[in-house]
């Protein structure tokens, strides 16, 4: 009886693809001429079985997530083996987060802000704001405008900076990131002040007796 050489396709219980090569007089007897390849290598647990195809034909492997016949005959119907796309990041509220942690300074008080400006698809938002610090006489209290800029991961969007500038180029104050938490009053500084009992403060806190 004339044998031939079959290519048998199926999954093992975990879903991983296999593709067997094995010679038979039929493809009914590929199936079993495949299990015993299995059984041999104690891979046989729960293996199912798609098709015994003719060596030489063509044909397309969908992937690793094949479960079912019609996937391999149809791979455009196949299972998704991609992972999910990652979700979109809000970069406005990410902007306004950071526009509101943002530490301007000792002595600095916001008093205005314009709106953003940016551009789409950008990695940058910008706005102006107006601050006032704290007066050295009993003048009125000094006045400035500053440009606030947050700039995003051009690959993931995730908020990357946020810096304070004057017209001069000179820079204000400290993002969230740069502050540590106060453990007596919860503010947070740019620098804390150690305690013998492990504990850090901030200047004030250490100043008023805090530890």
């Amino acid at each position: 009886m004339t044998t031939l050489k079959f290519r048998v396709l199926g999954a093992h219980a975990n879903r991983n693809f296999f593709d067997i090569e094995v010679e038979a007089t039929d493809g009914m007897s590929a199936f079993g001429a495949a299990a015993l390849v299995l059984r041999e290598a104690d891979e046989d647990g729960a293996a199912e079985f798609f098709a015994a195809i003719p060596a030489g034909t063509q044909y397309t492997l969908p992937g690793d997530c094949v479960v079912t016949l019609e996937s391999l005959t149809a791979p455009a119907l196949a299972q998704s083996c991609e992972a999910p796309a990652a979700p979109t990041l809000d970069q406005g509220a990410l902007a306004d987060q950071a526009f509101a942690e943002y530490n301007f300074g000792e002595g600095v008080y916001v008093t205005d802000s314009s709106g953003w400006e940016y551009s789409t698809p950008g990695h940058e938002r910008t706005r102006k704001v107006y601050v006032e610090t704290d007066p050295e006489d009993d003048g009125p209290a000094p006045r400035w405008s500053l440009n606030f800029t947050v700039r995003f991961d051009p690959e993931t969007g995730a908020l990357q900076s946020a810096t304070a500038t004057d017209d001069k180029g000179q820079d204000w104050g400290h993002s969230a990131a740069d502050l540590s938490a106060c453990c007596a009053c919860g503010d947070k500084v740019l620098s804390l002040i150690g305690c013998p009992d492990g504990s850090e403060i901030c200047n004030a806190c250490f100043n008023a007796g805090g530890h």
